[in-house]
């Protein structure tokens, strides 16, 4: 596996789990997630610390997040078959695969990053408090493999940034946040549902 791409390289591998042998297809999860079983959550269903690998669990479909959305380097669990899959990536992965704005060839803010300019994938992914941004080849093939156009997490007005952890409450039901611009920055859309935030099965889940 590759260092990029952590976070929608970990929900695909969560989705396509189910604990005990099985699958459960990435819509089917949301679909379960939708059941009217996970409740208005007046408090996160999810536990307060990630759960131990196929420890038991009762939301089907259910995911979870731990950590920082301004990396890709979260910790990721799905609920599935009644057990949980997690996904943690390494420090090395994190590492290789992001790097602060202002350093390297990140440039100093959010604000600052010129969205569609030209650009080379070094070093891939800059995180800001607001967000990420990424230097996406979009999988146009170019003279120089490495070029691409500046991308970042922007969603509509009124969508929480950074993006929110999954599992966190949300007050607007229904509500969809677009954070995946399809840059290869390991995002997704988000989508509030029973008052928590979930990956929308509608919405960018970008991996190029």
């Amino acid at each position: 596996m590759t260092p990029r791409h952590l976070a929608v390289r970990a929900i695909a591998l969560l989705a396509s789990t189910g604990g005990c042998g099985g699958s459960v297809a990435a819509s089917e999860a949301i679909v379960a997630t939708n059941d009217a079983s996970v409740g208005d959550a007046a408090v996160s269903p999810c536990p307060p610390a990630p759960p131990a690998m196929h420890s038991r669990c009762s939301n089907d479909g259910f995911f979870c997040e731990y950590g920082s959305t301004t990396t890709p380097c979260s910790t990721l669990a799905q609920c599935g078959q009644g057990v949980w899959s997690v996904r943690t990536p390494s420090a090395a992965e994190c590492a290789a695969s992001i790097a602060p704005g202002g350093t390297a060839a990140c440039p100093v803010t959010f604000a600052a990053v010129p969205r569609d300019a030209q650009c080379f994938a070094v070093p891939g992914i800059c995180g800001y408090a607001e967000g990420m941004c990424a230097c996406a080849t979009y999988g146009v093939v170019t003279p120089d493999a490495n070029e691409g156009r500046w991308a970042c997490e922007d969603p509509a007005p009124g969508c929480p940034r950074p993006r929110p952890l999954l599992g966190t409450l949300c007050t607007n039901e229904g509500q969809e946040c677009s954070y995946a611009p399809c840059s290869g920055m390991g995002s997704w859309d988000a989508l509030c549902v029973h008052s928590v935030w979930q990956p929308d099965p509608h919405g960018n889940t970008c991996l190029l």
